[in-house]
């Protein structure tokens, strides 16, 4: 009993990063309600959060973009124009999403990121949290029943 090994523990790796957004009142109410309808068990909001991500990246196809000739890619036009909007959103709210981001789509993110900045100067834009607001903006209005 107490002349027993101890078990060795394995040390879990995170795999979720904590971010917390500022978004528009209407956009957040609606977060709360769609995180409380639609989800189950804890963290109900980092779950919306990364299914909005997740529908995001897929719907955006990210993946199919030349990034050696981005100049004529109508993918990365239409990418940049969504990344502007969610830059330029209206009546950001005091109040925060807090959400666990699964690490998969946090490097997602920085990629693209150091990808869009490589190719244009887009200084005046927060590439990541405007990626976030316009992927949460436009998964509320999707019926996760139908998507999955």
């Amino acid at each position: 009993m107490f002349l027993e090994r101890p078990k060795e523990e394995k040390v879990s790796s995170k795999t979720q990063k904590k971010i917390t957004l500022r978004i528009p009142e209407k956009l957040w109410n609606a977060v709360q309600k769609k995180a409380k309808n639609e989800y189950e068990g804890r963290g109900k909001q980092s779950q919306l959060v990364n299914e909005a991500l997740e529908h995001f990246f897929k719907s955006s196809s990210v993946d199919d973009i030349d990034w050696s000739n981005a100049s004529d890619d109508y993918v990365l036009i239409n990418l940049l124009t969504q990344i502007k909007l969610g830059a330029t959103m209206k009546n950001i709210g005091s109040n925060p999403v807090q959400a666990n981001i699964d690490l998969l789509w946090i490097e997602k993110l920085t990629e693209l990121e150091l990808n869009i900045k490589s190719i244009r100067k887009m200084l005046d834009v927060h590439i990541k949290p405007a990626i976030i607001r316009m992927a949460l903006s436009q998964w509320l209005y999707m019926d996760r029943r139908l998507i999955k």
